[in-house]
């Protein structure tokens, strides 16, 4: 991170990184992956509390949940992410970077999704982390927003 803020810049544009942890890794949410355990994820007991806050209902079908990720992958802001268990190797929820402002060097994480099997867990806290880490350690950014 620069310090001195004269040497500022814009960053450079995201990258599609996973990002690897000891409980969790994330991943660039693609269909073809993760479109299976996302659903079943996403269909959990309680889904309906999960997705209170979120953009989107909970997904009724695979079909749904493949035609909301497809739209997902092509998105470069907000750029989403599956949260995969280490322990199991499955996706057990997604999270996104959003409003992705270069030129302040600021960025967002937001829309958040963590099925049961993850939630209040070592896998969530170090998915916050891992985030955090890989925006102000390994893209220079020097804000980071939760909101």
């Amino acid at each position: 991170m620069i310090n001195d803020l004269q040497l500022w810049t814009p960053r450079e544009p995201l990258r599609r990184d996973p990002v690897e942890g000891r409980y969790a890794r994330l991943e660039p949410l693609e269909a073809s992956v993760h479109a299976d355990d996302l659903f079943k994820a996403s269909m959990a007991e309680g889904a309906d509390d999960r997705f209170r806050y979120l953009f989107e209902e909970p997904p009724k079908s695979i079909a749904d949940i493949d035609a909301w990720i497809e739209k997902a992958e092509k998105s470069s802001d907000p750029m989403v992410y599956a949260v995969i268990d280490k322990r199991t190797g499955k996706c057990e929820g997604r999270q996104t970077l959003m409003r992705i402002t270069p030129e302040h060097q600021c960025i967002e994480t937001g829309s958040i999704y963590w099925g049961p099997a993850i939630s209040r867990s070592a896998v969530t806290t170090e998915a916050n982390f891992l985030f955090a880490r890989y925006v102000f350690d390994d893209l220079g950014y020097r804000r980071f927003e939760w909101k």
